[in-house]
């Protein structure tokens, strides 16, 4: 845990990742090597979060009802799958304008 708060500085990633080559057990070892290579003053560590996208559960459905498929490969199929592709397949579906630009947003 301490290597990822370490790492969220882009100055002391290859440090953390250094530290991290060595051997868990030396727990020592890891302590005086940030101890030593860290400067001693206030820092402030923004923390890094993965960026999710929430997909329009609506639109997930109607691709896995129409290749019958279940609700994950639906959502990968709509990842890989460009606008257009997906446009004319809720046309085939019999869906207007309208309801396709809701889907897709």
């Amino acid at each position: 845990m301490v290597h990822r708060f370490i790492s969220m500085n882009v100055y002391y990633t290859e440090l953390a990742d250094l530290a991290q080559s060595l051997m868990p057990n030396n727990k020592k070892q890891i302590y005086n090597l940030y101890k030593e290579m860290i400067p001693k003053r206030k820092t402030y560590f923004k923390y890094i979060k993965a960026k999710k996208s929430t997909k329009n559960k609506e639109l997930i459905e109607k691709v896995a009802s129409y290749f019958e498929i279940g609700s994950s490969e639906a959502s990968t199929y709509i990842d890989i799958m460009s606008k257009d592709d997906i446009m004319t397949l809720l046309k085939d579906i019999g869906h207007d304008e309208k309801e396709i630009k809701k889907l897709l947003k």
